[in-house]
């Protein structure tokens, strides 16, 4: 990627960098002007575009990061050759990267004054109403960094995206975890869009480049696609991505006949290296209990058809797994239920936000079954447990396993 930095005669230039060598730099999110008044990538190779309006904001950008001690920063309208489509191809896909590496994020806003009144509900105001919070691009540039500060026009500081999480989640619907960090995998492609509904784009097509980094896929810009072609080629990336993982995740969780160590039968438990993280428990499940046990779950049915199965919603409605379907179950009254003692009780889970389809409510749940189209394969219950909880299970699991096998 390329950085900027400032010349001892306060000129911007800018210099390339792999990703091992990258040093620590600020990124700017702005609002665009009028194209003939942003600095490009030509102005900063010519020395030029210090007459144009958008000059202010390199200008800024370049202040705020020499303040908080960073000699490099990134603006997107003169650190990418736009002339080059490998080039921009390879910008569009890396964008959310590169703002999620950043030290910092500036959101510049020429929207909002805080000299027009010492009262802060005005920039508050004008701050809901901003422009910046209508545009595409702006989505992942708020989601990426770990450190977002927003600016007035004047460059006063007017909280960082902590400080204003409130206001912020008012103005825009996203969930507050995801504003806070969590992993946006954990988000439903119904969420992301409808984070990014009604906001608009320069060019029809970055409606759907602008979401490539949030789902986490590679798609080659076409402009001249059109909007709805764009977004075509968007969905069937995240789907092909979403199967992809789901192929993964089962090509380790077939039986076996001599089963690995740590096993038990068709029983697996994985701790993973970060003491803090969640232990899963795997069971392979088959035979006549297997609907039983997935209708006191998680309330749905599971019915066979022609070899294939077929899961029923309370609302009546059906899924049928394509290939695969994971449905998820047990809130907290069912995880206590199922434990008892309500501090164990207390169980963590990267397994939340996931909603149902066809009406269905969205539910906190720390155990999903992973269903395969195919009626002859085994159903995959995953079980996410904190890891105190999941050490307890461990031991009384394996070590009965190792007694009756002695």
């Amino acid at each position: 990627m390329r950085l900027l930095t400032l010349k001892a005669n306060g000129k911007p230039c800018s210099t390339s960098f792999t990703d091992a060598n990258t040093p620590p730099y600020a990124i700017l999110s702005h609002t665009w002007m009028a194209h003939d008044q942003e600095v490009t990538f030509n102005d900063i190779v010519k020395g030029s575009g210090r007459t144009k309006a958008g000059h202010n904001k390199i200008e800024f950008c370049a202040s705020q990061a020499q303040e908080d001690g960073l000699e490099y920063f990134w603006v997107d309208s003169c650190c990418i050759d736009k002339s080059s489509s490998a080039e921009l191809s390879t910008a569009l896909n890396s964008m959310f990267k590169w703002y999620r590496k950043a030290k910092k994020c500036y959101v510049y806003l020429t929207d909002v004054s805080t000299t027009s009144s010492e009262n802060c509900d005005t920039w508050k105001s004008e701050f809901r109403k901003s422009r910046w919070f209508t545009r595409g691009w702006t989505l992942q540039e708020l989601l990426a960094p770990k450190t977002v500060e927003f600016f007035s026009k004047e460059r006063s500081k007017l909280g960082d995206k902590s400080d204003l999480e409130e206001l912020i989640h008012e103005v825009t619907g996203i969930a507050t975890e995801a504003l806070r960090g969590a992993s946006l995998s954990l988000f439903t492609v119904v969420d992301v869009f409808s984070w990014a509904d009604g906001r608009q784009t320069t060019e029809p097509e970055d409606k759907a480049y602008s979401l490539l980094g949030i789902f986490n896929v590679f798609l080659p810009p076409i402009y001249g696609e059109g909007e709805g072609h764009a977004l075509r080629r968007l969905r069937e990336a995240v789907k092909q991505k979403a199967l992809d993982n789901v192929r993964d995740e089962t090509e380790d969780f077939q039986p076996q006949k001599k089963p690995p160590p740590g096993t038990t039968n068709a029983v697996r438990m994985t701790f993973p290296p970060d003491p803090t993280a969640d232990c899963t428990i795997r069971i392979c499940l088959g035979g006549s209990t297997v609907a039983d046990i997935l209708r006191r779950c998680t309330g749905v049915e599971l019915a066979k058809n022609n070899g294939l199965y077929r899961i029923l919603l309370s609302n009546g409605a059906y899924l049928v797994p394509s290939p695969y379907l994971r449905v998820n179950g047990l809130d907290e009254n069912g995880l206590n239920g199922l434990f008892g003692d309500k501090t164990e009780a207390a169980i963590r889970t990267g397994n939340v936000y996931k909603r149902q389809m066809s009406g269905e409510p969205v539910i906190q749940s720390c155990i999903s079954f992973l269903i395969s189209a195919d009626a002859q394969k085994d159903v995959v219950l995953e079980l996410m447990l904190g890891r105190e909880l999941g050490g307890k299970i461990a031991d009384e699991l394996f070590s009965r396993n190792e007694h009756g096998a002695g």
